[in-house]
């Protein structure tokens, strides 16, 4: 979730995926969506 512009977004990944995967994974949705947006 982003604060300051509350976008939250959400993933799904395999159980045994590693929980550091997860974040990026994570962490490069929200930036895309954030562009999609054009907040950043």
């Amino acid at each position: 979730m982003d604060t300051k512009t509350l976008t939250e977004i959400s993933i799904q990944g395999p159980v045994g995926a590693p929980e550091e995967t997860l974040k990026r994974n994570a962490l490069k949705r929200l930036e895309y969506v954030l562009k999609k947006k054009g907040l950043i």
